[in-house]
């Protein structure tokens, strides 16, 4: 084997520096600068995009304050709105309440009045019925009697 003969150690030793020359001065030279370059560019737009995160996350945190503040403006408004229908609601059904009271004690007035009139109507009829019933009456019992 050729690879084995110390005749060809020496050649084979500067051809071994040589190649291990050319391949230091390539990764050196051209591989490691566009590595580097590469990796920094990516570095840089990993941050930047990092950074531009981080300014939409705080843009969407004042965003959502100002939604939830919108919200609690609204609920507010609505809570005021429903206390303010419900208090119109409770005076109008008063009123209502008021007017339906009245309408009923005029009713039982003019029911009171009629039931009047009907009993001095029943009375006067009694009286009438009495008066001409008691000569009958008086009549029978003395048939009886006798």
């Amino acid at each position: 084997m050729p690879q084995l003969d110390p005749s060809h150690f020496a050649s084979q030793i500067f051809w071994l520096f040589v190649h291990f020359a050319v391949l230091y001065v390539f990764l050196a030279y051209i591989v490691t600068p566009r590595m580097r370059a590469f990796l920094a560019s990516r570095e840089n737009l990993i941050q930047g995009n990092l950074a531009a995160a981080k300014a939409k996350q705080q843009e969407a945190e004042v965003l959502q304050a100002s939604v939830n503040q919108t919200r609690r403006k609204a609920r507010e408004e609505a809570r005021q709105i429903v206390e303010k229908i419900k208090a119109e609601l409770a005076v109008e059904m008063e009123q209502q309440f008021r007017g339906q009271d009245e309408k009923l004690k005029q009713r039982l007035a003019a029911s009171e009045q009629r039931l009047q009139v009907a009993r001095t109507k029943a009375e006067a009829e009694i009286a009438v019925m009495v008066k001409t019933l008691s000569p009958v009456v008086q009549q029978k019992l003395s048939v009886v009697k006798s």
